[in-house]
């Protein structure tokens, strides 16, 4: 956990306990659409930088329904980047392109998850410390850092497959740290800034190099939901705000997921 993320911590105690319940299937429901998607785009992302691997190809196709539903909730800006990462076809512009569709489902839904907070806060204004825009907007925010969390993990399975040795007695198989990632993670097209280069693009970097990648893709994320967020309070106006809100919410009481 980052500095900037210790403000997140103990989210509960900024509900009120006749709300937690609620907020907490509020969450719930952000948190399956984050396994979908997290899990979708990793076996999908991994087949097609393992295009020999049989068993990868395997459980890409058992998640094909998954990833056409996530590809329906793209906005057309994100949905033509994709298309144009995945015609380039190289690994890091195949990596990109799942990266960008995790980030734009999980931005989409986080628009999505402070509408139905915001619905609950002003049903219930009396109760809640602040402006209810406010304090819909702090929990939307404490559950981008929180599918943040999963970033590192989900970048490792789209490149590798963990090996597993049973003589070490470490946790290395739980936390995976001495994962080393491909050279072309850092190559453009993707958010790296190194040029492409195709004769060096499954060599490994460094230990050290590769936490700082992991932490590039962390901060890319985190800006990326933030940003969708900021641009969604931005264009709506207050009283819009509150109808959409209260509309959603009567929705998410009747079903909940995604």
């Amino acid at each position: 956990m980052t500095e900037g993320d210790y403000e997140f911590r103990d989210w509960e105690k900024r509900v009120p306990r006749r709300l937690l319940s609620a907020v907490e299937e509020i969450r719930e429901s952000f948190r399956e659409t984050e396994w979908k998607s997290n899990w979708t785009t990793q076996a999908w992302c991994f087949a097609l930088l393992h295009p020999d691997d049989c068993v990868a190809a395997e459980k890409a196709m058992e998640n094909a329904s998954t990833l056409e539903i996530l590809q329906r909730s793209l906005r057309p800006t994100a949905l033509q980047s994709v298309r144009y990462y995945l015609q380039l076809g190289n690994p890091p512009a195949t990596l990109q392109a799942f990266f960008v569709i995790h980030a734009e489902v999980m931005s989409v839904r986080v628009q999505a998850i402070y509408e139905l907070l915001l619905g609950l806060a002003e049903s219930h204004c009396d109760q809640i410390h602040g402006a209810p825009m406010n304090w819909a907007e702090w929990q939307a925010r404490s559950l981008i850092r929180l599918a943040k969390r999963q970033i590192g993990l989900w970048l490792k399975c789209c490149c590798d497959l963990q090996q597993f040795d049973p003589d070490d007695p470490s946790d290395e198989y739980i936390y995976w740290r001495k994962w080393e990632c491909p050279r072309f993670v850092s190559m453009q097209p993707g958010i790296g800034k190194r040029p492409f280069d195709p004769a060096r693009l499954w060599e490994r970097e460094d230990a050290e190099t590769s936490g700082e990648v992991i932490d590039r893709f962390e901060r890319y994320f985190v800006l990326y939901l933030e940003s969708s967020l900021k641009t969604q309070l931005a264009n709506c106006p207050p009283m819009a705000k509150v109808n959409v809100a209260a509309a959603s919410q009567q929705s998410y009481l009747g079903k909940t997921g995604t």
